[in-house]
Order: structure tokens, then sequence, then C-alpha cells
């Protein structure tokens, strides 16, 4: 088996036991505190996700932009553009679980690769990217001006 199969198939397993615990977690509590805990959790939840794409929403409507999430390894930058957002996927590095950092492309290579929109404007949006990361996050090419 190849490693990353093999890295794969530890993370499906680590997937597995995090959703059998919580269950045992949620299902325990909900003894202790009562059955409204099955309700309250679930409205909690959808709470988070809402108020997570009201900012999204609110964003792009307010500055035209929204300075990205993590989506499947990748970095979504989002942009307003003839009443359609468009979006600029950046790669991300995992460098430890749960931690991901953004190495900023080269401008050769940022030419070929972004959308035509996103063409001229590395700058401009790694520091709108920048709102939402560290700083020692956010690795530059050697290409990079101050």
């Amino acid at each position: 088996m190849t490693r990353g199969r093999s890295q794969k198939l530890d993370q499906v397993w680590c997937l597995l036991f995090g959703f059998i615990l919580l269950a045992a977690i949620i299902n325990i509590m909900s003894l202790i505190v009562g059955w409204w805990f099955l309700i309250a959790l679930p409205i909690a939840i959808a709470a988070v996700f809402s108020i997570l794409k009201a900012k999204r929403i609110l964003s792009l409507r307010d500055k035209g932009y929204f300075a990205g999430r993590r989506f499947r390894g990748q970095w979504l930058y989002e942009e307003i553009h003839d009443g359609e957002v468009c979006m600029l996927p950046l790669k991300l590095e995992n460098t430890e679980p749960g931690h991901f950092e953004l190495y900023v492309p080269s401008l050769v290579d940022w030419s070929e690769t972004v959308p035509l929109w996103a063409a001229n404007r590395r700058e401009e949006i790694v520091r709108r990217i920048a709102e939402r990361f560290k700083e020692s996050d956010i690795h530059y090419p050697p290409d990079w001006q101050i």
C-alpha cells in the first residue's frame, strides 16, 4: 500500500472514531442534562453555520470580496464581478494536523494559473487574504515586493 493511501486510511479511521466519540458524548450529555440537549445542539450548530455564511455574504456585498475560507486543502478567495461571484483557489499546505499555511505563487506561476480577472492583482489579493491569516502562516516567494 502506498504512503498516501495509508494516510488517507488513517484519516478515515480517525474520522470514524471521532464521530463515534462525539455520538457517545452527546448521548451522555442528553442523559445528564435532559432531552432538550438533543434539540439545542443541532440548533446551535445551525446558528454557527448561518453566522459564517452571513459574514461571507455581507463581506461580498459591502467590500466586493470575501478574503476567503479553507475548502478541501485550498483557500478560496471570492470577488464579485459583473454581479457574479468569482473564486480564486490557492493551494494550502497542511504543515501539521489542523494547521494550514499559504504559499503565495511566484509572479510567473500566478500569471499562468489564475483567472484573467486576477492576473495582475497578486499583491492586492494576497493582502486581502492576509486579513484572515496569521502573518507567520503566509510564505511569500522571492519575487515578492514589500
